[in-house]
């Protein structure tokens, strides 16, 4: 049984040889059209438009920042304003640059140290997010132990 002659040549590109069919859709392709995938290979029309030869396009940025850069500065900033303010609030309230968080610590931290009345010994009502504080939840998430803990965090 021989094959019709179109069976043996590239969908995109009919002179020449096609040895290999896309795994997505059957179509024969050439080395040219041939894309790499996780098992087997995918054709220029499955692989998407934005394919040069046998490599992808990255589409670079217009704003002509370069490296780690961020798109929309401003969040980053705002985050990290209210991460100095709340350091700041830390070491006026007994905190320390070593890594004390002082009373602050303890009023908005994950988990309050401290109770809410002693009565003996007993510590009468915990404090902490299993005891209705849910504001720790995001107000711990501000709170930094030290300079080098803040610092590290707003660098990356």
């Amino acid at each position: 049984v021989s094959t019709p002659p179109e069976a043996d040549t590239c969908h995109w590109h009919p002179e020449r040889r096609a040895g290999v069919s896309c795994q997505r859709c059957d179509r024969r392709i050439c080395a040219v059209c041939m894309h790499q995938a996780d098992v087997g290979f995918h054709c220029p029309s499955c692989v998407g438009p934005v394919v040069v030869g046998r490599r992808r396009l990255v589409r670079a940025s217009t704003s002509g920042r370069q490296g780690f850069a961020h798109r929309d500065p401003v969040a980053i900033r705002v985050l990290i304003a209210l991460n100095a303010a709340a350091f700041l609030y830390a070491l006026s309230s007994g905190g320390s640059l070593a890594g004390s968080l002082g009373d602050v610590g303890i009023d908005f931290g994950l988990i309050g140290f401290g109770c809410r009345a002693v009565i003996g010994r007993t510590c009468v009502g915990p404090l902490g997010v299993d005891e209705g504080e849910w504001w720790r939840l995001v107000t711990s998430a501000f709170l930094h132990a030290g300079l080098l803990h803040i610092g590290f965090n707003m660098f990356l």
